[in-house]
């Protein structure tokens, strides 16, 4: 037996199992919280929702890159946040109207 294997099997022996897990998750006290959240349990997971049989499929996205000074995207992105309106809209915008669509 290996130098450790006493300890090892001795905290093994000591940890809960997943079923004394719940119960000592519902018998914690008042205030305290359990490691993981409530809602984070795999059979809950919620798939998104299907397209609308009447939406435009929409072509693969690709990225756009322009190099900007660093002030000017902060600056940027500050008011796209304040205003609530993504960057990529208005770029997408502002394109539009200079080109138009293809």
């Amino acid at each position: 037996m290996s130098k450790y294997a006493a300890l090892i099997k001795a905290a093994k022996e000591d940890e809960p199992t997943v079923q004394n897990q719940a119960v000592m998750a519902d018998s914690l006290p008042p205030g305290q919280v359990s490691g993981k959240p409530d809602n984070q349990i795999i059979d809950q997971v919620k798939t998104p929702p299907k397209a609308k049989a009447n939406t435009i499929h929409l072509e693969d996205q690709v990225n756009l890159g322009v190099k900007v000074p660093l002030s000017w995207r902060r600056h940027w992105a500050s008011e796209s946040k304040k205003t609530g309106v993504t960057m990529t809209e208005i770029i997408v915008e502002a394109l539009t109207a200079r080109f138009g669509k293809p």
